[in-house]
């Protein structure tokens, strides 16, 4: 009795190029669904912040007045419809180089079990 091996070279080089290509589209559509719910979740929360207190959600995101009054009024449909593109609304805030680094540190240092630090100057706000 002969057994299969398990890896896709046991189908031959045509099957395992197939195989391949159907990974890498899994990987795609799971990347684009990651994409679509970080929007969603995004698109909420900044919803929510804008309703709550415009002139926090205007300095917290980034964006003019215009934008907040847009974003508060937006129906959930629209924020579906919104969520569902393949572009990243959301975007990573640290600019700083040096802060992000201090911010790495401070979390590798932090892992002992007597450390317990105060956040950078910056940070404090």
């Amino acid at each position: 009795m002969m057994s299969r091996r398990p890896n896709s070279m046991a189908y031959g080089p045509r099957t395992a190029c197939r195989l391949s290509l159907e990974t890498q589209k899994l990987n795609r559509n799971e990347t684009l669904d990651e994409i679509r719910e970080v929007n969603l979740l995004f698109l909420m929360l900044a919803q929510r912040l804008a309703r709550l207190d415009s002139q926090k959600a205007m300095r917290l995101l980034r964006v003019s007045a215009d934008c907040i009054d847009a974003i508060a009024a937006l129906p959930p449909g629209q924020i579906m419809k919104l969520a569902a593109t393949n572009m990243l609304f959301c975007r990573f805030a640290l600019d700083d180089c040096a802060l992000l680094a201090s911010l790495g540190q401070r979390v590798r240092c932090s892992a002992g079990p007597q450390a317990i630090e105060t956040p950078p100057p910056a940070l404090a706000a």
